[in-house]
């Protein structure tokens, strides 16, 4: 064994033959590794179980709305026919002409009817489209009452005047029969167990909507709501004021100086029989003014003597105010 120091010792760095690699023959084809399976050298990955994915509900398909009961179809049409009833009423005065013979002005005969006329056909078209909707018969019903009592009162007091109008009496009776069948029809049973199921469709609908997607401002669940309610509450308070306003009228026999809804009543006529101051035709003039014929008071104003009981009365518009308009009474109220 050959120390460091061993002068035979190879030189650092030289290496024995038997170390070195032996040279590459030429003709002889190089060795290489054998090829490996595919994968060996990767780590197996665990086989996690799927996370199950929530199995949302299908997004509800709008099916057709089923046709409406018997009962409704018959009150829409009713309502229809109440509809042009009440119009009719407006236009032609009926209304109107027992205020005026009940002591009103004429601005205020002509304006009750017509504010009456756009409630009840504004709650008599929303009632049965609500109605028919699954909405519930509430407003109709409400509506139909409405209907019934005011043309009731039309006829009853137009039964009470001197010129009893039977064109205006069949009108309004036939008028309060609608109402009446309307307020029955809304609340029959079939027509309660259409606004349950109405209801339940909605809720159906809109609790399968949130289970499919949870959405917010998602539409509530359909039923009455408040402004059904509000709505009918409006016309029954309306309804009931102008009732008694029409019976008070009617009552007052428009001499005692009563007021309307917008200016007071006449006044009992200055001048009697007995008066000297009387005179026929005079008379009848204070009393066409009385009855709401304004053109009259400013007839009567022209007619008397200056300073007359005749003339106050005609230049007050038949006592109606304090004021004095100096025969412009149909120019001021017409």
């Amino acid at each position: 064994m050959s120390s460091p120091n061993d002068p035979d010792r190879p030189a650092q760095g030289w290496t024995p033959a038997w170390d070195q690699p032996a040279p590459q023959q030429s003709g002889t084809p190089g060795w290489t590794a054998p090829p490996q399976p595919a994968g060996w050298d990767q780590q197996p990955q665990p086989a996690w179980p799927a996370q199950p994915q929530p199995a949302w509900p299908a997004q509800p398909q709008s099916s057709p709305l089923p046709v409406p009961p018997a009962p409704l179809v018959v009150a829409a049409v009713l309502t229809l026919l109440a509809v042009v009833g009440v119009v009719v009423a407006a236009v032609v005065g009926g209304p109107g002409d027992l205020l005026t013979e009940a002591g009103w002005l004429d601005a205020d005969a002509d304006a009750v009817p017509a504010l009456l006329a756009v409630l009840l056909v504004a709650a008599l078209v929303g009632g049965v489209v609500a109605a028919l909707a699954g909405r519930g018969g509430g407003l109709l019903r409400t509506a139909g009452i409405a209907l019934a009592v005011l043309a009731a009162a039309v006829a009853i007091g137009s039964a009470l005047t001197d010129e009893v109008d039977g064109v205006r009496i069949g009108l309004a009776a036939a008028l309060a029969l609608a109402g009446i069948a309307l307020a029955v029809l809304a609340g029959l049973a079939p027509s309660t167990r259409w606004y349950a199921a109405a209801e339940r469709r909605s809720a159906e609908r809109v609790v399968a909507g949130v289970l499919a997607r949870p959405v917010p401002g998602r539409d509530q669940v359909a039923g009455t709501g408040a402004g059904w309610a509000v709505a009918a509450a409006v016309l029954a308070v309306a309804t009931v004021g102008a009732a008694a306003l029409v019976v008070g009228g009617l009552t007052g026999d428009g001499d005692d100086g009563d007021s309307g809804l917008f200016g007071t009543g006449p006044g009992e006529i200055p001048v009697d029989v007995s008066d000297p101051e009387y005179d026929p035709t005079l008379h009848d003039l204070a009393e066409d003014c009385r009855d709401g014929d304004l053109d009259a008071c400013d007839t009567l104003y022209f007619q008397t003597p200056v300073g007359s009981e005749y003339e106050q009365y005609g230049t007050t518009c038949g006592a109606r105010t304090e004021e004095e308009f100096y025969g412009t009474c149909a120019a001021e109220f017409d």
